[in-house]
């Protein structure tokens, strides 16, 4: 997960304020492309569900991941 943008600190006030992320946001705090998340989620590296056609991501899969 190296890519050229820093990961966010999800201590931030703003970021506590969400339980879930979208796919965008999510690439957003890992600082990787949408599509890295997308591969995580379909290799059940990360934790998601959809709802309708969208999918959500917890911040506690996020806080899991991030821990390995």
């Amino acid at each position: 997960m190296s890519a050229g943008r820093p990961k966010k600190d999800l201590q931030r006030p703003e970021d506590l304020n969400q339980l879930f992320y979208n796919i965008y946001e999510t690439a957003d705090i890992l600082g990787v492309h949408e599509r890295t998340v997308r591969r995580l989620i379909k290799d059940n590296e990360l934790k998601a569900f959809k709802v309708g056609r969208v999918w959500r991501i917890s911040r506690e899969a996020i806080e899991e991941l991030t821990k390995n």
